[in-house]
């Protein structure tokens, strides 16, 4: 009996170490992870619409997390994409809702958030560099279109305007060419209208680092302001003026209101496509029946 009991509890002893043992080896196996490298795309935003710069360059370079690819015409960037442009290139993109930016030279830009019809509003981020907008006028005060600075927050309607974002200081200026912007500190000064500024057409304003406020709007030319954007970049002016010669020549045609999204294209399991109506009435009994009323016919 005493074996017996000696033999259970030497079983016991070494089943509690090997059990101890695999949790101590499966604490060691590192767990699967996914490469850094790799992007990490979020929904689709827009399209690269044209490249400016020298003859020989036809691809811009995109950053999502920390993997780094290259765009050209035509392909299609997304939420969390970096377009990454050098000293010697300008870009312009066709967001989701036809809006239109152009991004100049030596910049960062990044759509963060693309409208959809749950929360219709879109919100884009320039980490440094330059900026022209034309935004399609279908937003409001509850849903607007969003810039984002590092040292502000502007907030759009309807409405054409330049944004220049200083790399070295994070000084951030707005030029309204159309419509107005509301420029403040962060997103939710914007319930206070003593906490913004509104920068209607043919002013302009800055916000420094460190300001609670913009200080209020003030007059520009905006021949002066494109004569110094195209000495300091002359693609961006350049293609700037070259996308407002296409918009004129191809105005865009205002697209119904979708109450819905569009199901016809998603199916839960595939299946044989269905034939179309005009094959059910060329049956194989039609010309039975033509012979049976000729025959009846022959027989009166």
């Amino acid at each position: 009996m005493q074996s017996f009991s000696r033999h259970v509890m030497s079983f016991t002893i070494f089943a509690v170490m090997g059990l101890a043992l695999s949790a101590s080896l499966q604490a060691q196996v590192p767990a699967a992870t996914v490469p850094a490298d790799l992007p990490k795309p979020g929904a689709p935003a827009g399209k690269i619409a044209s490249i400016e710069g020298p003859a020989d360059t036809t691809t811009i370079d995109i950053r999502n997390g920390q993997a780094l690819t290259t765009a050209a015409a035509g392909d299609t960037i997304y939420v969390g994409d970096h377009i990454l442009t050098p000293s010697t290139l300008s870009v312009s993109v066709t967001l989701a809702d036809e809006s239109e930016v152009v991004i100049g030279p030596d910049s960062d830009f990044m759509v963060k958030q693309t409208g959809t019809e749950l929360e219709p509003t879109t919100h884009l981020q320039m980490l440094y560099g330059m900026l022209h907008a034309v935004v399609k006028k279908i937003y409001t005060d509850e849903h607007p279109f969003l810039v984002e600075t590092p040292t502000s927050v502007m907030g759009v309607r309807g409405t054409e305007f330049v944004v220049e974002l200083d790399k070295a200081t994070g000084d951030s200026t707005v030029h309204t060419l159309e419509g107005s912007v509301a420029m403040a500190r962060s997103r939710s000064d914007f319930r206070n209208p003593a906490n913004y500024a509104e920068v209607s057409a043919g002013n302009m304003t800055a916000m420094k680092k460190g300001m609670a406020l913009p200080p209020p709007a003030k007059p520009f030319q905006r021949q002066a302001l494109f004569q110094r954007l195209s000495q300091r970049a002359p693609h961006f002016t350049k293609h700037i003026e070259a996308r407002r010669v296409l918009r004129q020549q191809h105005p865009q045609q205002k697209r119904p209101p979708q109450t819905q999204a569009p199901r016809a294209t998603v199916r839960a399991t595939p299946h044989a496509p269905r034939q179309p109506n005009a094959a059910k009435k060329s049956s194989p009994k039609a010309p039975a029946k033509k012979k049976r009323a000729a025959k009846r016919k022959d027989r009166r």
